[in-house]
């Protein structure tokens, strides 16, 4: 394979906006605070490599077709010459993101003896390259140039997440915190033969699991300090991670099936993430 760079080439470089408002106000007595941010990302002039071979007449691919037939170097129409690649690098992968944040928050206080938080993200993320934003994919060899991969939806991160947390004071100096994690699922990068007009026009896409949920979490910990000498604390923490033992997939199958047959387990999940239930037991010590 040979390698071939444009010596035009341009460093990738990404621009961030944001605009936000914080606030403070009293409820029952008590502090709370609010915050709501918009903010836009876009990131440009990503570096591609693209397949820099032509069939002789100078086409990419036979007329009338938008898939398959590459003119890798080992193609038949190079009549058995088993010729090398050529790899063209070049600019030309974006991303952008459009993202609104909103937090509510009453923060802990050894008064009140309590503190909650609700953090709420929604993303709108496109890419012009498959997973970009997931596996960083440096190669697309399906297409003579990156403008005809077109936009689709980012596989970087889901439209919506929340995050609650609490903390509490119980009776004998032991502090309770609790933590919920949701979120929408991810989007995954499949090569969309299925709804084709035929098997020479199939396309990359971004697929995501029909369920509400992808991510869900809730950890639970308690934990008590000790004052064993004057300048001298210990810590014992108790921490139940994944209390209902919640199935979280990870992997999933991104092959959508041929044209004309679909494949049946399309997104179903291959691997999770961990942790399963999990107990966990700590000691520490702290000298003042």
């Amino acid at each position: 394979e040979v390698f071939m760079l444009n010596n035009n080439m341009k460093t990738p470089y990404s621009d961030q906006f944001s605009l936000g408002i914080r606030d403070r106000f009293v409820v029952w007595n008590q502090d709370w605070l609010t915050q709501l941010t918009f903010v836009y990302n876009e990131y440009n002039d990503g570096i591609i490599f693209l397949l820099g071979q032509r069939y002789p007449d100078g086409t990419f691919r036979p007329p009338g077709t938008t898939w398959n037939n590459a003119p890798w170097g080992e193609h038949p129409a190079y009549q058995g010459q088993n010729l090398g690649n050529i790899l063209l690098g070049t600019n030309g992968v974006k991303t952008r993101a459009k993202q609104v944040l909103l937090s509510i928050q009453k923060p802990y206080s050894s008064d009140s003896g309590w503190g909650v938080t609700l953090a709420y993200t929604f993303t709108d993320g496109e890419e012009n390259r498959v997973n970009s934003a997931k596996d960083d994919d440096t190669y697309i060899f399906d297409y003579p140039s990156i403008n005809e991969f077109g936009w689709n939806k980012s596989t970087g991160g889901p439209d919506h997440r929340l995050v609650m947390t609490g903390i509490l004071d119980l009776p004998w100096g032991i502090g309770l915190s609790a933590k919920l994690n949701l979120a929408t699922p991810m989007y995954y990068s499949t090569i969309n033969c299925v709804e084709a007009s035929d098997p020479d026009h199939c396309f990359w896409d971004s697929k995501k699991p029909d369920t509400t949920l992808g991510y869900k979490q809730f950890d639970i910990a308690a934990q008590k300090t000790f004052t064993v000498m004057e300048d001298l604390d210990l810590r014992i923490r108790f921490d139940l991670l994944n209390v209902f033992n919640w199935e979280n997939p990870d992997g999933r199958d991104e092959f959508s099936g041929n044209f004309g047959a679909p494949n049946a387990n399309f997104l179903n999940p291959t691997t999770y993430l961990q942790p399963t239930r999990t107990f966990k037991l700590s000691l520490s010590a702290n000298w003042r």
